[in-house]
């Protein structure tokens, strides 16, 4: 791989540093260029998800940033691994702490979500090799800014576990040929307040008629919001889509983090029709100092808190062949690809000095290139710790 053309410089804010990133490669390709900035972006945007969060929420603070102690062993003792994938051109580290908080942390949301999105991608495949269809349905409700998003949030996930349990929709479910679903759940904060909303992707068997399966579904999720205590829907927010938009859904799910367009909206400010996602609140922070955002994500953070991000309906795993679900846990620590290869290992005092550099992202752009020496050559560069500021603002000037 090409050495980096850059120097780490620990001294500069975390926005500037994140601008770094855009020197980490060689590549010429904007979109591949964007995508390493994104993975260096989330790292920047996990401090400031530990900022916002506070002490209560220690293991987002520590995590990556801590080595792991094997039992019977001393802190000197420890290492941190750094694994290199050569077929996807990317870097992860092993033997750290992780927080596996699938709401709240930019990093381990990014390897949980990809993991998911994969799985979500060989259900489909399965189903349709079966003969089914996939469609997409999309569930919300009325909400306005002075709703409390952890009272709304319960009421919503009560209606949608009301409508799946009555008597009307096991008759339209099995009618309609719905062999089993996976619900998605997300959010957005805008002008009107917070957005929790349902994407459901629906196994069907055959190719029934869409526009009559919500026709007939809708009346049942009105009658389950009413009960739930929320304020009401519309048809508006019931919404039955076919294939391709299911098909697009499954493609983007966890994306977020390799999509060259979302890095150009977080540096414009400009959300989905004024909508921010919790990870745009950050963005909010990071790059524009929005001082209400922190205060919005620990809000979210604190509603979906032990909340599931995908559910999947009993028995639909066992019918397209798939192993038990892991939780995330599992997924954040075990190797995203086959073909991942133990590229270094740092001792603890090494680790030390990437931490308190706040260089564990573009550290890993560095290993990404699979060249051994150019991460020496990047942890060799950084200052060790303790290092006070003003003098490393003082050596950064005389050498510029």
């Amino acid at each position: 791989g090409s050495t980096p053309a850059f120097q780490p410089n620990p001294n500069l804010p975390d926005r500037d540093l994140l601008l770094q990133g855009l020197n980490l490669t060689s590549l010429t390709r904007q979109d591949e260029a964007a995508r390493n900035l994104m993975r260096v972006e989330r790292w920047a945007l996990k401090a400031e998800a530990a900022k916002a969060l506070g002490s209560k929420w220690d293991r987002v603070s520590r995590c990556h940033r801590y080595a792991l102690v094997p039992k019977g062993s001393t802190l000197e003792e420890a290492e941190v691994d750094i694994w290199h994938s050569p077929s996807r051109r990317s870097a992860s580290y092993g033997k750290v702490e992780t927080c596996a908080n699938v709401w709240c942390c930019p990093v381990c949301t990014a390897k949980i979500s990809e993991r998911r999105r994969e799985e979500l991608q060989l259900a489909v495949r399965r189903w349709k090799d079966q003969g089914g269809s996939i469609a997409l349905l999309t569930v919300t409700f009325r909400h306005g800014a002075g709703d409390d998003l952890g009272v709304i949030l319960d009421r919503f996930l009560d209606a949608y576990r009301k409508m799946t349990s009555w008597k009307a929709y096991k008759a339209w479910r099995d009618r309609s040929g719905v062999q089993g679903y996976i619900r998605a759940l997300e959010v957005t904060h805008g002008a009107h307040g917070w957005h929790p909303h349902g994407h459901v992707l629906l196994f069907l068997e055959g190719s029934p008629d869409l526009a009559q399966l919500e026709r007939e579904l809708y009346p049942v999720w009105e009658k389950a919001v009413t009960r739930a205590g929320l304020p009401g829907t519309s048809p508006q927010a019931f919404k039955l889509h076919d294939g391709s938009h299911a098909a697009q859904y499954v493609s983007k799910f966890g994306r977020a983090w390799t999509e060259a367009d979302e890095l150009t909206k977080a540096m414009s400010k400009r959300g989905r029709n004024g909508n921010r996602t919790p990870w745009d609140l950050l963005r909010s922070a990071l790059y524009h100092g929005d001082e209400d955002a922190p205060a919005l994500f620990k809000v979210y953070a604190q509603a979906f808190k032990g909340k599931k991000q995908l559910t999947w309906s009993k028995g639909l795993r066992s019918l397209l062949g798939l192993d038990a679900e892991k939780d995330d846990e599992q997924l954040v620590t075990e190797h995203q690809a086959e073909d991942d290869q133990l590229l270094a290992s740092l001792d603890v005092n090494t680790w030390r000095r990437v931490t308190w550099a706040k260089a564990q992202g573009q550290l890993l752009e560095v290993a990404a290139t699979g060249s051994l020496d150019a991460v020496l050559d990047f942890v060799a560069a950084l200052p060790p710790p303790g290092t006070r500021r003003r003098e490393r603002t003082d050596d950064r000037r005389e050498t510029a």
